[in-house]
């Protein structure tokens, strides 16, 4: 049987990208290192050990060529549980398991490194990011992903800039969801028109701009904010903005569901919202996960100018972008929208929401991973 282990510094449990290729590899004999609880051989927590990573900051800021040799001691309590076993298929969905994929990955066998963010410029608008990781994020890309078996990434636009920096090739692979049979395009309310906006709490997604707009929309658009705890400070912000405009009656905070359900959950709405500026590199070129779950829900979809985000919204004809980042354009957007056009690119969802699901990628997976399974 081959044998599959699956890396991820998330719980996968609650991360889309990991949690469907567990899915897709839960024939084989697999192996699953991540964050979340430990409760088998097979399923095995990474150490959050607090001096371990005050020395890898140390050796981040001083000595970026460095912390990548030290980074494996992270794995040490990983390392001595598997036992030397070595893997036919590693795949790699974080930047700093790099090292631990490619050390238990066979001779013969393949490491697939999931780029999710590009990561030299993770998160290149905050200062502090580029003091303590930008150079070290670097190194560990020069030092690694050259003798890395396949690199999948997440949009044309990170594929491109890999290439170009780094010399490297690698496949787009979105991560569309399990495809939801038994949900019909729901009718359109013409008194209340529902937008939602589901996904992490992040300040660089600026979902305070969203709450702005609401003042200008016209009163039959009612939005709805599922967002998935990360800043809970930011979350407590976005309550008390929506509270000093006076916009409790129009603006409602959800709590979030289960990543299963998801898609089945947003079905109650009408509109799917991707609106964000490029606040950074890794923004510009995303190919968020609620685009996917809003086509699988069978919403319409309104994006800001994205690059990749607005190339697939048009490919597949399912909503409109707007004409720029400013919250006039999304305004302008919204207001013009009447009950036919919204359904009409309801129904185009529907149409393609087959071929956008996981298993409509199945094959796509299988010819990534052509020889080794």
């Amino acid at each position: 049987m081959t044998l599959v282990a699956v890396l991820c510094l998330s719980n996968p449990d609650r991360d889309p990208r990991p949690s469907r290729m567990i899915t897709f590899f839960k024939e084989c004999d697999l192996l699953i290192i991540g964050g979340g609880e430990e409760n088998s051989e097979k399923r095995l927590s990474i150490a959050n050990n607090f001096y371990k990573k005050i020395f890898l900051k140390i050796f981040q800021f001083f000595f970026p060529h460095l912390a990548s040799i030290y980074l494996l001691s992270f794995f040490r309590d990983i390392l001595a549980k598997i036992n030397g076993q070595k893997y036919d298929i590693v795949l790699c969905h974080d930047l700093y398991l790099l090292p631990l994929a490619l050390n238990i990955k066979k001779k013969t066998g393949i490491c697939v490194f999931d780029a999710r963010e590009y990561y030299p410029a993770e998160v290149d608008n905050s200062l502090l990011w580029r003091l303590l990781y930008k150079r070290f994020n670097i190194a560990l890309c020069k030092k690694y992903l050259k003798i890395t078996d396949k690199i999948i990434t997440v949009s044309p636009g990170i594929s491109f800039l890999y290439k170009k920096n780094f010399g490297v090739d690698s496949d787009v692979f979105y991560s569309f969801p399990k495809r939801v049979k038994n949900i019909l395009v729901a009718p359109v309310d013409l008194k209340k028109i529902n937008l939602v906006y589901h996904g992490a709490a992040n300040e660089d997604r600026k979902i305070e701009l969203l709450i702005e707009s609401m003042q200008f929309l016209d009163k039959k658009f009612h939005l709805n904010l599922i967002l998935v705890p990360g800043s809970q400070k930011y979350i407590d912000y976005l309550i008390m903005l929506s509270k000093q405009k006076n916009l409790d009656d129009r603006i409602s905070f959800l709590n979030p569901v289960k990543m299963e359900d998801i898609p089945k959950f947003l079905n109650n709405f009408d509109i799917g919202v991707c609106f964000y500026p490029p606040s950074n590199m890794n923004v510009q070129y995303c190919m968020p996960n609620k685009l996917f779950e809003y086509v699988q829900a069978r919403l319409m979809v309104v994006s800001s100018p994205l690059p990749d985000v607005m190339e697939f919204v048009k490919k597949y004809n399912v909503g409109e972008i707007s004409e720029d980042y400013e919250i006039n354009s999304f305004v302008n957007l919204i207001n013009s929208l009447d009950i036919k056009k919204i359904e009409s690119y309801k129904n185009n969802s529907n149409n393609v929401s087959c071929l956008l699901s996981y298993e409509g990628q199945v094959d796509s997976l299988k010819n990534i991973l052509k020889g080794y399974l």
